[in-house]
C-alpha cells in the first residue's frame, strides 16, 4: 500500500493541523481508567490510498504530531521459500536426552 502525497506531507505535523479532505474519523484511542480517561490519538483512515493516520494528543507518541500507523507502513517482501531448505530436520532420527520413563 502506498500512501498519498495529502497523507505523506501530514506526517510529522503538529496535530493542531486540520486532517486532509479525504482522511474519514474512525475513532480514538482511549486508554486510562473510567475514572481518568486518557486520550491518546484519533484516529483517520484515509478513503483514497487506505492509509490510517493517527493524530496524537499530547499523551501519544510521538506527542502532538500527525503519524502513519504501523499497518500503514509497506511490509519487507515476502520471497518464497524452498520447503525442501526447512524440512531438514523431519530427515534426521530424533534423540530423546536423558532416560526413558
Amino acid at each position: 500500500m502506498e500512501s498519498c502525497l495529502a497523507c505523506v506531507r501530514l506526517i510529522g505535523k503538529a496535530s493542531t493541523v486540520f486532517p486532509h479532505k479525504k482522511l474519514q474519523y474512525s475513532g480514538a484511542g482511549v486508554f486510562g481508567t473510567p475514572k481518568e480517561p486518557i486520550t491518546r490519538y484519533v484516529l483517520y483512515r484515509c478513503t483514497s490510498c487506505g492509509c490510517w493516520m493517527k493524530q496524537n494528543t499530547s499523551n501519544g507518541s510521538p506527542a502532538g504530531l500527525w503519524s502513519a500507523c504501523e499497518s500503514s507502513i509497506p511490509a519487507e517482501p515476502v520471497f518464497e521459500r524452498n520447503p525442501a531448505e526447512y524440512d531438514y530436520w523431519m530427515k534426521e532420527p530424533l534423540t530423546v536426552l536423558g532416560r526413558p520413563r
